[in-house]
């Protein structure tokens, strides 16, 4: 909820093959793991934390900031349709305003610990990212990659390491790739893989927030507590009833990550 918009996210193999680094700490111990969104401000720089708001659903969460000067918000998406991660940046109210993009890239080992800057090029559509040569992922994928396609209308104007998070401009060989936009209202990002091979995005007329939702409740349609409206127990009941899909998803996240994201120290993956 801490301003922490991805973090841990693999292709494949949790540990291995992992793009961003994870959190560690719940006590914001760690403000630069994962990736992070940064607002300019009076000249410099204000890293976003703990929103006015938090809002999750099945498919993503949305934040929101209030401040003096406007409204922000920041949305991420995982679709049904397609192997992606949208996040999306929007001035809901106030002037525009430049965003800088924070990611600690963990591909090279060790979560993003090793001082080794971030092997990237820019292409017509985006960025690319790879693996140094002498490394897990590098070894085991010399053509792999992950992708940050700016959404259509998102301008950056500027791609680099983690020279832009130090007053001086001076790069200290760590391995962060940076994303700084024009100012804007509007803003987003596409994160692909390409470690392994993925499957075609399915075709579909519904919103992404419509494939979600079908989704979701073709997946907890037979999580329901059914209880007489009369029973004094039909209010604990149904709180019972609201909280029982949560475990669901709860479940289908430990099973897609088997270290399960609740474990940022590691642990094993047990059922």
């Amino acid at each position: 909820m801490a301003g922490v918009f991805n973090s841990l996210l693999t292709q494949g193999h949790v540990s291995i093959n992992r793009l961003l680094s994870a959190t560690r700490s719940y006590l914001g111990l760690q403000r630069a793991h994962g990736q992070r969104l940064f607002v300019e401000s009076d000249g410099g720089y204000v890293l976003l934390d703990v929103p006015s708001a938090w809002e999750v659903r099945p498919d993503g969460c949305r934040w929101l900031y209030a401040h003096a000067g406007g409204l922000i918000e920041v949305s991420l998406t995982a679709g049904t349709t397609l192997h992606a991660l949208d996040l999306r940046i929007a001035v809901r109210t106030g002037p525009p305003i430049r965003f800088l993009l924070s990611n600690h890239i963990a591909l090279n080992g060790d979560d993003g610990a090793e001082a080794v800057p971030v092997r990237f090029e820019r292409d017509a559509n985006g960025i690319v990212v790879r693996a140094i040569p002498d490394s897990d992922v590098g070894r085991r994928f010399p053509d792999g990659f992950f992708r940050f396609d700016p959404h259509a209308g998102t301008v950056v104007e500027h791609v680099g390491g983690d020279e832009l998070l130090f007053a001086d401009g001076h790069s200290r060989s760590q391995p962060f790739l940076t994303l700084l936009t024009a100012p804007t209202t509007a803003a987003g990002f596409r994160i692909t893989g390409g470690l392994v091979g993925t499957p075609p995005a399915v075709s579909s007329r519904d919103t992404a927030e419509d494939a979600a939702g079908r989704f979701w409740d073709g997946h907890v349609r037979q999580y329901r507590h059914q209880h007489r409206s009369a029973n004094a127990l039909a209010r604990d009941a149904a709180a019972l009833q609201e909280i029982l899909p949560w475990y669901a998803h709860d479940a289908w996240i430990h099973y897609l990550a088997p270290r399960g994201l609740e474990q940022f120290s590691g642990g094993g993956g047990d059922a």
